[in-house]
């Protein structure tokens, strides 16, 4: 009997050979049904997924089935990698619809949702006890500015891991995708947006509703701010100077901890403080997190494309996506198992709230080449900040980006225009 393989590729970050040993198993009435198919499993990070797909699409031996984030859509519709999908291939409802929109380019559909992501807003619950602030309560800019001017006042009042001083705000500003995630809501927040990419001049980041996030972001992190502050520090020292140390009383973070703390029964988020989540402050034009996470999809090469698309629906069936999602702490972003099991928790039903009203970033076919340079860009404004708090100068720094983005958009024009697609 002739073998049919299946290259699946997935994105996980823990036990990665456990995770795809219980997916095989779950798979067991799929492989029955087939038996001459043999599946060949890999399990990327994401840090390199997205450069590990390009390189087997460039070589000619993309995988069948994958796993991408909702921010590579853009580009990999764009360059031909990905599969339509089927219009006979329906899902559970969708707790956050928009998830649908961040997978559609032009009208067609390219992946179907498999997890979902979504910035979070924690805070020291005895910080939040002392100031009187009850549990779930979105914080105004002007009440975290008041909590954080008097903690600075008093920085000693709070126990830290090493008695030192506590620090009231952080949030990644380094160079990364995660970095620039957890900034996006604060530029919300004051009223800025993505505007028209075609506009000339282009107002990405010069653009005057970017002015009043920023400053109050910058205000808020320069604050009590002493000789060696965190801006060099990733996302992974931030979380665990929060969470483990307890040096800061507020943190722009992601919701794994949130959800590894409800799913494993972990108290404190795994931390060694009080820690509770609340929702991302309202700022003058309103409060938007940022959301995303990750879809599955089938290469528009594949040579076994129908068997491909029949496995990515045992994929999405409840029981195999519901290990997938306990196994890393994920999150399903259909109605059903996680939603339903912990909806007795007032963390998940903020968190329901915050997904369903989350903002996301254009699906563009430069985006990711674009999102790496806003990355870059928003880091290397902070750095300057902190060496010469001058806003002004700041604005010209903004507009030489801005310049510099024109460029990338023009030449996404000049592609679609010529329909080169590689």
């Amino acid at each position: 009997m002739e073998t049919d393989m299946l290259r699946v590729w997935i994105i996980a970050s823990y036990d990665r050979l456990q995770l795809i040993s219980r997916l095989n198993g779950l798979l067991q009435p799929f492989l029955d049904r087939h038996p001459s198919v043999r599946v060949e499993w890999r399990a990327l990070s994401w840090t390199n997924g997205f450069q590990e797909l390009l390189r087997a699409w460039k070589e000619g031996h993309p995988p069948d089935v994958f796993e991408v984030g909702t921010t590579w859509i853009g580009m990999l519709a764009h360059l031909g990698v990905l599969a339509e999908v089927p219009a006979a291939l329906t899902t559970a409802p969708l707790v956050a619809p928009w998830m649908e929109d961040v997978l559609t380019v032009r009208g067609t559909r390219f992946g179907v949702p498999w997890t979902l992501d979504c910035t979070c807003f924690y805070a020291r619950a005895d910080v939040l006890t002392a100031f009187g602030v009850p549990p779930g309560t979105r914080l105004t800019w002007e009440e975290l500015a008041e909590i954080c001017t008097r903690i600075a006042e008093r920085p000693h009042r709070f126990p830290t891991v090493d008695r030192g001083r506590m620090r009231p705000f952080a949030v990644p500003v380094s160079p990364e995708l995660g970095s620039l995630h957890r900034i996006m809501p604060w530029l919300w927040g004051g009223g800025w947006d993505f505007p028209d990419f075609r506009q000339r001049p282009l107002r990405l980041l010069s653009h005057a509703d970017l002015q009043e996030g920023l400053a109050f972001l910058w205000w808020l992190m320069r604050m009590d701010a002493e000789e060696e502050e965190p801006y060099a520090r990733g996302l992974q020292t931030l979380q665990t100077e929060f969470f483990s140390d307890g040096r800061y009383a507020f943190l722009t973070g992601g919701w794994w901890e949130v959800i590894h703390g409800i799913v494993a029964g972990v108290p404190h988020y795994g931390g060694r403080w009080p820690v509770t989540v609340l929702p991302q402050p309202l700022g003058p034009k309103g409060a938007w997190p940022y959301g995303g996470g990750s879809a599955i999809a089938v290469a528009a090469t594949s040579p076994n494309k129908d068997v491909a698309w029949e496995m990515l629906a045992y994929l999405l069936r409840p029981d195999v996506a519901a290990e997938r999602a306990r196994s890393s702490y994920a999150v399903l972003p259909y109605a059903g198992p996680f939603w339903d099991e912990y909806a007795h928790h007032d963390e998940v039903q903020l968190l329901l709230s915050a997904v369903q009203s989350a903002r996301h970033y254009p699906v563009h076919p430069l985006w990711r080449t674009i999102e790496y340079s806003l990355a870059r860009g928003m880091s290397d404004l902070f750095w300057y900040l902190r060496q010469t708090p001058d806003l002004a100068m700041a604005g010209r720094m903004l507009e030489v980006m801005d310049e510099q983005l024109s460029r990338w958009f023009d030449l996404a024009w000049e592609l679609e225009a010529t329909g080169a697609t590689g």
